[in-house]
């Protein structure tokens, strides 16, 4: 080609094909330039290989005494157009495949991008991995970041040790610590860090929540929580530190033992023996129902348009309980603080195994009736048996 490998004086076992390129080459060794100025400023360094227009275009370290290694691969037209080392020790070990990978890397180093501008506004980040159109695509300094898929991480900046595989996947994040792995999954995170999402569309609303985790098709897909978990087809905490298991279709949730609930003494402030018993297990009022789940979901907003079979078989089950609101109004009347209701998300939801600390203080204070009854009865019963020896019966 034109003017292919011009400037070389000591440089051996390059190969330069097309025009200008390997034009600058001094004595850099072992490079490899196919394509219309592939490393066209490349002067010292070593073991190159570019394949394309322009690719490793401004590959150059003028201060370099010696020749030396860079290792850089660059396969398609501008790929890694910018990289330009200062130093000996950055702007090396990268890899570019496809159109304008990597396109403005200068000095970052052990970088991967696979895909049309995977990569391209890349400048000092490294330890990257892009595989995808315009996977990581803004991503300018950020470092230890994996995307693979169509735009995923597409507008991270700075953001760190991120991991979005799937179509869209953390496409806005600029925060750090997330894992989306699943198409749209994490879609609308901006500075929400330390989450972790797994399925279509799992927790793709979340913008500015943290530490949230998420498993399963359209989990978490309502509001910005925190330290929330997330597990199967819809479920949705709604509020922050909550932990939200199925959807409303789900009919049993259980395991060999039961569940286990932290009661260390040690761990306890402000202890009092203040809880109302027969007052307030007197106040309840025990009912039967059946479920009306779009009702439910309306009231969550979720919006669930799959059909199953056996999808409303929740429906047909008679359920025996309480109405929260009932239970609210019990323990307002007595003023119990009674912990077994939350109201703080749109819809109202019992702790039935809260119950059984007023039913224990229930059955102590029935206890009580019945021993001081029982001692009156014992007492009348002496009386009556004096009576009846003065009467000489």
């Amino acid at each position: 080609g034109t003017q292919a490998l011009y400037s070389n004086t000591g440089g051996s076992d390059n190969t330069a094909s097309g025009y200008y390129a390997l034009y600058s080459n001094t004595t850099g060794n072992y490079n490899t330039a196919i394509g219309s100025q592939a490393l066209y400023l490349n002067t010292t360094a070593g073991h190159n290989i570019a394949i394309g227009e322009r690719a490793l275009y401004n590959q150059s370290y003028y201060n370099a005494g010696t020749p030396w290694n860079s290792f850089n691969i660059a396969l398609g037209d501008s790929a890694l157009f910018s990289n330009q080392p200062t130093s000996t020790s950055n702007g090396i070990y990268n890899t570019a495949l496809g159109h304008r990978a990597l396109r403005y890397n200068t000095t970052g180093t052990y970088n991967t991008a696979s895909g049309y501008q995977a990569l391209f506004s890349n400048t000092i980040g490294w330890d990257n991995t892009a595989s995808g159109y315009q996977a990581l695509y803004s991503n300018t300094t950020g470092y230890l970041n994996t995307a693979s898929g169509y735009q995923a991480l597409y507008s991270n900046t700075t953001g760190t040790n991120n991991t979005a595989i799937g179509h869209l996947a953390l496409f806005y994040n600029t925060s750090h610590f997330n894992t989306a792995i699943g198409s749209n999954a994490l879609y609308s995170n901006t500075t929400g860090g330390y989450n972790t999402a797994i399925g279509y569309y799992a927790l793709s609303s979340n913008t500015t929540g943290s530490y949230n985790t998420a498993v399963g098709s359209y989990t978490a897909t309502n509001g910005n929580s925190d330290n929330t978990v997330a597990l199967g087809y819809l479920a949705d905490p709604t509020a922050s530190n909550r932990v939200h298991i199925g959807n409303t279709s789900i009919t049993w949730i259980g395991g060999q033992v039961t569940w286990s609930t932290y009661s260390d003494a040690r761990t306890k402030t402000d202890v009092r023996e203040n809880i109302p018993g027969l007052d307030f297990i007197m106040r309840l009022k025990p009912v039967s129902f059946n479920w009306d789940t779009k009702a439910l979901n309306q009231l969550m907003g979720v919006v669930d348009t799959a059909e199953w079979r056996g999808k409303y078989d929740i429906e047909k089950k008679r359920i025996s309980g309480f109405l929260a609101q009932d239970v609210a109004k019990a323990a307002r009347e007595c003023n119990y603080d009674f912990s077994g209701i939350d109201s703080t998300a749109n819809v109202y939801s019992l702790s039935y195994a809260q119950f059984v600390v007023p039913l224990v203080k229930a059955m102590q204070e029935q206890q009580a009736q019945i021993e001081k009854q029982q001692a009156e009865i014992e007492e009348l019963k002496a009386q009556l048996k004096i009576l009846q020896e003065r009467m000489g019966k």
